[in-house]
């Protein structure tokens, strides 16, 4: 109890010593708590939102009819052959020998990692 006696005795003294500051306190936080409420009860809402309703049932009465034109076979679901290697002509299509500039670049951005990782290592 003496420390809130001492608290409200101290909050008294400062009441008095600062009128203005104290008023200007009070109606701050007054405001504070005003918008609050305002910012509150804009926000929940007391407007239900409407929420379209069917009341009809869909009945399906045909039986499902697949498309006709039908452009893949089984054999691409379940299962792809592939070579152990590739052909001599996808070699020449398909990869390209990097440059040594590309190289260097990238050899240089791994050891900046490896460093980066090696670095804090004990």
């Amino acid at each position: 109890m003496i420390k809130t006696d001492e608290l409200i005795d101290r909050l008294r003294d400062f009441v008095e010593d600062h009128k203005i500051l104290s008023v200007a306190i009070i109606i701050g936080i007054v405001i504070i708590l005003i918008s609050i409420v305002l910012v509150v009860g804009i926000s929940s809402g007391t407007k239900k939102k409407k929420v379209n309703t069917v009341d009809s049932v869909l009945t399906i009465e045909d039986d499902f009819v697949p498309p006709q034109d039908y452009t893949m076979t089984e054999d691409y679901y379940f299962s792809r052959q592939t070579d152990d290697s590739w052909p001599q002509e996808e070699v020449d299509r398909w990869f390209a020998v990097p440059s040594t500039p590309v190289m260097d670049e990238l050899r240089k951005d791994n050891n900046s990692i490896v460093e980066e990782i090696l670095g804090a290592a004990p």
